[in-house]
This record gives structure tokens, C-alpha cells and sequence, in this order.
């Protein structure tokens, strides 16, 4: 679109609300979850037109999650693809179609649809598959080279044993020199941290590649996971398969707004006011 459909016409001196980095960002990312059913919020074009005219300042990046890309009329996906770029929000498939190409040998198709849908991002993951390193970057830089933008997604659905910071330096660092845009920490592996070495989760935000990293909350503890990560990591951590009916009241926990965040930016007002007066 050649102008900001979400520009605001009403500017005022002194009225306003808490602000946030507008986009592009590179931390501080919201990802929504986009899989077409009604257990995340159904985003039809129509609806997601609605959405995305009231909240894509707020979004950064949507994930046609597992296989929706591949089962649904392609033609229903392609006018959201459309719709999405328009609103300036990155639309990318989830790393399930690139692990089931994978295992199919099909991953020259994988492009091919991606394409015939508009499609210019995708994740490859590894919730099902195993890769040594070679394969890996072996992998990233295929779909770089076709013209790809690639996300990382680390872990597994269901973990046995917890990460270590060694083990996510490692892999955070080899990703991003590889190119890769961000890495996504697997639901499954935070909650093993969280279990069991939430020491190691806690440190997580110190590291020097933290800005490189989405976190996955588990959408069934909205909005209490989410805000714990909002305060643990700071309003600018990046988190992904948020729903869209989430997506406001999201920025306003991100903006310190709401019960959960405890309205510490309105608290912030009342100590100044006190203070001027």
C-alpha cells in the first residue's frame, strides 16, 4: 500500500498513550498464529482485513501454521498472503510443511507452493526430524539461495531433557551468522526449562543473541505465561503464535497496561504528577 492504513489523523500536545519502537523491529516481535480454525481465532480474508485494520501496528509477522497452507482452498490463502504484505506484516509457514517435504522428499515442491501462494518465508524446524549440523545449513542456505527468507525454529515438541545455554549459544550463534532472521524456542522446551532448570530460563535474557530469539508461550496460560515472560525479559521480548484476538491487549501488557503488568505505566504517572504537584 502506498500510505500507513493504520496512520492516526488525531495528534494532541499532551494526550497520549505509553509508546512502544514502531516497526520495523528487530526485538519485540508479535507473531500471530494463523491455522484457520476456530480454536485460534478463525482469519478468513474478510476478518483478517478487520483485524489487521484495527491491530498491524501490533503484528510483525504471521505463521500459517503446520499444514494450513497446504490444506486450505489456495486460493482463500493467497488473498490473505496479499492482504497480510499489504498491512506490512511478514507472512511465513510454519516448519511442519517444510519437515513433511522433508520426509517426503519433496522439499523442491515445499518451494513450489510457496510460491504459487505468494509466500516468501518460511521455518524450518525440527520438532519431528533430526539434522546433524551439515544438513542443517545445508538446508537454510537451499532456500536462501532460491530467494527465501528462513526462521529457525529450536527444539522439540516433547523434550527429555532440558537445553542448556551452551547448547542454544550454539545453535543461536550458527543460525544468525547462516542468515537465518530469527530463532523460535519450541513451547515444549520452555516448559522443560520451567519444570526443571528455570534457572536456565531466567538467564536466558542476558545472553548477547537474546534479541534473535521468539519464545513460544503456551497459548493455554494466556495471559499469565505471557506476561511472566513480558516482565522476566523485558517489554521488547520477542513472542510468537500469539492469537489474534490477543493481539491488543498484548501490546497494552507490552506497554504496561493491564491488571497482570500491574499498570506500571499508569503508576509511573502518578508518581510524577505527585512529584510536579
Amino acid at each position: 500500500m502506498t500510505e500507513n492504513p493504520r496512520a492516526n489523523d488525531f495528534v494532541y500536545e499532551k494526550l497520549h498513550g505509553p509508546e512502544r519502537q514502531g516497526k520495523p523491529r528487530k526485538s519485540g516481535l508479535t507473531v500471530v498464529a494463523d491455522s484457520g480454525t476456530e480454536h485460534w481465532g478463525w482469519l478468513g480474508p474478510e476478518s483478517a482485513k478487520d483485524f489487521l485494520e484495527a491491530a498491524s501496528d501490533y503484528v510483525d509477522q504471521i505463521k500459517i501454521v503446520a499444514l494450513t497452507g497446504l490444506m486450505l482452498p489456495h486460493d482463500h490463502i493467497k488473498k490473505k498472503v496479499k492482504l497480510y504484505k499489504d498491512y506490512d506484516v511478514l507472512p511465513f509457514v510454519g516448519g511442519l510443511l517444510w519437515e513433511v517435504g522433508y520426509l517426503q522428499n519433496a522439499v523442491d515442491e515445499v518451494m513450489t507452493h510457496m510460491r504459487r501462494l505468494g509466500i516468501e518465508a518460511l521455518e524450518i524446524s525440527e520438532n519431528y526430524v533430526t539434522l546433524d549440523w551439515d544438513t542443517r545449513l545445508k538446508e537454510v542456505n537451499k532456500f536462501h539461495k532460491a530467494g527465501f527468507k528462513v526462521i529457525s525454529e529450536y527444539g522439540r515438541k516433547h523434550p527429555d531433557v532440558p537445553m542448556t545455554i551452551e547448547d542454544l549459544d550454539t545453535a543461536v550463534t550458527r543460525l544468525v551468522d547462516a542468515g537465518v532472521d530469527h530463532v523460535i524456542l519450541e513451547q515444549g522446551e520452555i516448559d522443560l526449562l520451567a519444570a526443571e532448570a528455570p534457572q536456565v530460563l531466567n538467564a536466558l535474557g542476558q545472553q548477547p543473541w537474546f534479541d534473535h530469539v521468539v519464545l513460544e508461550p503456551d497459548t493455554g496460560q494466556y495471559p499469565k505465561q505471557h506476561c511472566w515472560m513480558i516482565q522476566t525479559f523485558g517489554p521488547n521480548v520477542s513472542m510468537c503464535n500469539i492469537r489474534a484476538g490477543h493481539v491488543i491487549r498484548m501490546e497494552g501488557f507490552r506497554r504496561g497496561l493491564g491488571r497482570q503488568v500491574h499498570y506500571h505505566w499508569i503508576e509511573d504517572l502518578v508518581e510524577k504528577f505527585e512529584q510536579e504537584h
